[in-house]
C-alpha cells in the first residue's frame, strides 16, 4: 500500500486533513447570471453578500462570536466545479482514467472493502480449522 499512487494520496490526504485542516478539495464557483436586488431569496436582516469561489454566502453577526457564512438561497444561475488536488494517477501500476472525486473514492473504496474481505474470509477459515 505505501508505494501505490491511491493509497499514499489518500494516506497524505487524511493526515493533512486532520494536522493541517487542510481538505485537498478545489472549488471553483462561475456565475452566469445574477442580479443581487433581485435574485436573493430570505436573506438575513443585517447580513451581508458574501460572492467567493466556492458560490454566495451570507456573512451574519459580523465581528461576534457568531459571525457564520451560510450558503445563500439564490436564483441565481451558477455552476460549482469540485475537484480534488494533486489527484493520484495511477492504482496498483494501472493508469486512473477518470480521476473526479467520485471515481478516486470509489476505486480506494473497493479496495479497501476487498482487502477487508479477503481478511475477513482469512479469519474465518482459521477460526473454522
Amino acid at each position: 500500500m505505501k508505494n501505490d499512487k491511491l493509497c499514499s494520496f489518500f494516506c497524505k490526504l487524511r493526515s493533512e486533513i486532520i494536522k493541517e485542516g487542510v481538505n485537498g478539495i478545489n472549488c471553483s464557483t462561475t456565475i452566469s447570471s445574477f442580479d443581487s436586488t433581485k435574485d436573493m431569496i430570505g436573506r438575513p436582516v443585517n447580513s451581508q453578500l458574501v460572492i467567493s469561489g466556492k458560490g454566495i454566502y451570507y456573512l451574519i453577526e459580523k465581528n461576534t462570536e457568531k459571525e457564520d457564512l451560510i450558503p445563500a438561497k439564490t436564483k441565481a444561475k451558477m455552476i460549482t466545479m469540485v475537484s480534488l488536488k494533486n489527484s493520484p494517477v495511477a492504482h496498483l501500476g494501472k493508469p486512473i482514467k477518470d480521476n473526479s472525486i467520485l471515481k478516486v473514492s470509489q476505486i480506494y473504496l473497493n479496495y479497501l472493502t476487498g482487502i477487508v474481505e479477503e481478511w475477513t474470509g482469512i479469519m474465518n477459515s482459521n477460526e473454522n480449522s
